[in-house]
């Protein structure tokens, strides 16, 4: 009889990993070490890559920046925002080229930048929570 062993991971792990994922980076979770890599694309590192695709079924794919929809959470923080003036103006400011860039902007000069930084982290923890849970991964705070 094969005894499963529970899989575990530090949820700042994962969060990190979230934070950090974009067009040139993709993290995966080693089943066998509980850890968490990236590939960089600038530095690729084809002994990794064989490991992977080698050893699939040990690595589970983290959320892309492409499974995060970062644009849709600029969107939910603006639409909470109690003052009225500041949502308007910042919902103004997220079309096109650069949103992001003005929104940063704008969001600073309202004084609202920390409370986006804050509301993003949490949306982090929770795509990775929920990431946690539809793999199997106990957490670890």
């Amino acid at each position: 009889m094969k005894i499963e062993r529970s899989l575990s991971v530090q949820l700042i792990d994962i969060i990190f990993a979230i934070e950090n994922s974009s067009n040139h980076v993709t993290s995966y979770y080693n089943k066998k070490t509980q850890k968490i890599i990236s590939l960089f694309e600038e530095l690729i590192d084809q002994d990794l890559i064989d490991e992977i695709d080698e050893n699939w079924d040990q690595y589970i794919a983290l959320p892309s920046s492409y499974d995060v929809h970062e644009y849709q959470i600029m969107q939910d923080f603006i639409l909470n925002l109690k003052n009225k003036d500041i949502r308007d103006q910042l919902w103004n400011t997220i079309h096109g080229k650069g949103a992001f860039r003005r929104f940063k902007d704008l969001a600073a000069r309202f004084g609202v930048l920390e409370d986006w930084f804050l509301y993003l982290n949490q949306q982090y923890r929770k795509i990775a929570i929920k990431w946690c849970r539809e793999n199997n991964i106990i957490y670890v705070e």
